[in-house]
């Protein structure tokens, strides 16, 4: 009797598997948290949980890229009804964006498009972010 390899002994296990739709939601699950980077936690927190992902089982034979398209407009349109951690704490610490802006120095526009989602304040410069952190009198990592 010939010998198989593990991979060839895989697969055909794998075949025998009903590829149903949660086999197909955690198949693509998988496959966007590879892709985009966060951990299934985040995904989850911005609404990309089991059963949405269930839902999207349509897209099963399309290409898996409008499965990412989906789930980033899933993700998305959840994260813009969350307030940001910059909002968050102005609204604490009882500042308005123009206090902010004034103590800080950054302009009230970037605190706006901060606060708004449609800039990452992730991705600002470590100026901002200190300026912004000093002003609100927290850790710049609070802001991330």
């Amino acid at each position: 009797m010939p010998q198989y390899s593990t991979y060839y002994r895989l697969n055909v296990i794998m075949q025998d598997i009903e590829k149903d739709s949660t086999y197909w939601a955690g198949w693509a699950l998988a496959h966007y948290q590879w892709f985009s980077g966060p951990r299934f936690a985040d995904l989850v927190r911005g609404g990309l949980t089991i059963s949405k992902v269930k839902s999207l089982y349509i897209l099963h034979e399309a290409d898996i890229c409008r499965f990412i398209e989906a789930a980033d407009g899933i993700i998305a349109a959840v994260t813009k009804e969350q307030p940001t951690r910059l909002k968050t704490i102005r609204k604490a610490r009882g500042f308005t964006q123009q206090e902010i802006s004034e103590a800080s120095g950054v302009t009230l526009r970037m605190i706006q498009l901060y606060e708004q989602h449609r800039n990452k304040i992730n991705e600002a410069s470590v100026a901002y972010v200190i300026r912004l952190s000093n002003a609100l009198g927290c850790q710049p990592i609070d802001l991330m």
